[in-house]
């Protein structure tokens, strides 16, 4: 891996029974690169961010986030590697409806390695839902809020420790 790849693939295979999602997936991201990808409904763009991001392990080929072979983390290190630098939003968003935008946005931080204190944290959460336009919906809860709306508190959330990683899945 070079340097300044920060993101690498080789030879990804993802099977659902005798369906191939992925097939010999070969890529490398460098630091600073914006990638997007595009394709048919059910083509493997979901599947290939949760390879990527950590959520699936039953692949075969290797993927290296930040220098770090995925699998040879154990899951408690590859599930603090998703929260301090990679951020998800994922396609339904993900919110829980009992609690409000901001304790959501705040979710990271419980399951945080090295949480921040509650303060520094809950300034970062209304930083980030005033960056996305909702500074104002900050004790609503994500039923009270348009699809739109919901997404941005997703985003929102995917930023609260800003992650070197960014991914996005549709529709963002």
């Amino acid at each position: 891996m070079a340097h300044d790849t920060f993101l690498e693939l080789n030879h990804i295979r993802k099977e659902f029974g005798a369906f191939v999602a992925l097939n010999d997936i070969n890529l490398q991201i460098k630091k600073g690169e914006l990638l997007a990808l595009m394709g048919r409904s059910g083509s493997g763009k979901s599947t290939l961010l949760h390879v990527i991001g950590g959520l699936d392990r039953d692949y075969t080929g290797q993927v290296r986030v930040f220098g770090h072979n995925l699998a040879q983390l154990s899951d408690v290190a590859l599930s603090h590697l998703r929260n301090a630098q990679i951020g998800f939003v994922f396609q339904s968003f993900h919110l829980l409806d009992h609690i409000s935008c901001v304790d959501n946005v705040l979710l990271p931080n419980v399951f945080a390695e090295k949480p921040l204190p509650d303060k520094i944290a809950h300034e970062h959460a209304c930083h980030q839902l005033q960056r996305v336009g909702l500074g104002d919906r900050l004790k609503s809860r994500p039923s009270e809020l348009s699809g739109g709306q919901k997404q941005r508190v997703a985003i929102a959330r995917s930023l609260l420790f800003s992650p070197q990683l960014l991914l996005c899945d549709e529709p963002t």
